[in-house]
């Protein structure tokens, strides 16, 4: 069974423009806005080997979205609230990912194919092409689960987008709150093909390619990232992302009046101001 590498982020805001606006404001590059055949509206921030997806519903959502499952989970969760709504993998196999879910009675629906036009750093337009293979638990109903396939990965990615302004590198790792960690680690092996965890008494760590999976307890989020999280059931709560400038960061924020916490090994934004996600930015693993 093969391991998947995390892919990207989706993260579920009422706003488009004014949450691009704040992850600006972090020292983010923001790309322009693209559009989906049902409806929702995203604009990529690229890291070195993954992505932040931020994503709305656009003005056309309600026409276009009907039959969608990833639309329907959406529009579910920002009914709710806004945030780190869903967790995208890498595969080079969509097919063989959904298959993957289906021997493991974890598929959440048959595998879904799309295509998009985006540009490139030069203003090129090209077409991408996605494959996607979902799976979900029934204990993680709050949280979302996918394969993503990129058909055209050459037109996609671009070291241009990928340096950014406050230097942050990477998704360090991706941390879900749960009461009981060990409840999710067969779903989360089925998903993410690794068999090998880490456990202690704050939760479980997976290792993903580059990035790791934590899913810890209320008590061991607030030791890995000195906040609260905002609520107990089980869902996807911060992002911890690697920068060689925390002291640059510290100053921008400041300037920016964008309010965090401050560890010597860490700077924390509560995801109250984070659009409902927190950001734990960290030193570059050594």
């Amino acid at each position: 069974m093969m391991v998947f590498p995390i892919d990207h982020l989706v993260l579920g805001v009422h706003d488009l423009d004014a949450a691009a606006s704040f992850y600006q404001r972090l020292g983010f590059k923001v790309g322009a806005v693209n559009d989906h055949p049902w409806g929702t509206q995203n604009r990529i921030i690229q890291l070195h080997g993954s992505f932040l997806e931020l994503i709305a519903l656009g003005p056309d959502f309600a026409r276009k979205s009907d039959g969608v499952y990833f639309a329907a989970r959406l529009k579910q969760y920002l009914a709710r609230r806004q945030g780190f709504a869903m967790l995208a993998l890498s595969t080079s196999d969509a097919l063989a990912a959904q298959q993957q879910y289906v021997a493991a009675a974890v598929s959440a629906q048959p595998l879904f194919a799309f295509g998009r036009t985006g540009r490139r750093p030069n203003g090129e337009s090209v077409e991408l092409g996605f494959k996607l293979a979902f799976a979900q638990s029934p204990l993680l109903e709050d949280a979302g689960f996918f394969a993503c396939q990129m058909t055209h990965p050459e037109f996609f990615w671009a070291p241009e987008w990928q340096q950014h302004d406050n230097s942050v590198h990477a998704v360090q790792a991706v941390i879900m709150v749960a009461p009981d960690p060990s409840d999710h680690a067969e779903f989360l092996t089925h998903f993410t093909g690794q068999h090998e965890m880490l456990a202690s008494s704050i939760g479980l760590e997976l290792q993903l390619g580059a990035g790791r999976l934590e899913v810890l307890t209320p008590l061991g989020f607030q030791f890995k990232t000195g906040t609260r999280p905002e609520r107990d059931v089980p869902h996807f709560a911060a992002i911890r992302l690697s920068t060689p400038e925390l002291g640059a960061l510290a100053q921008r924020l400041h300037e920016q009046g964008i309010v965090f916490a401050q560890a010597p090994d860490r700077i924390t934004i509560s995801g109250d101001q984070a659009f409902g996600a927190t950001l734990v930015f960290e030193p570059l693993p050594q």
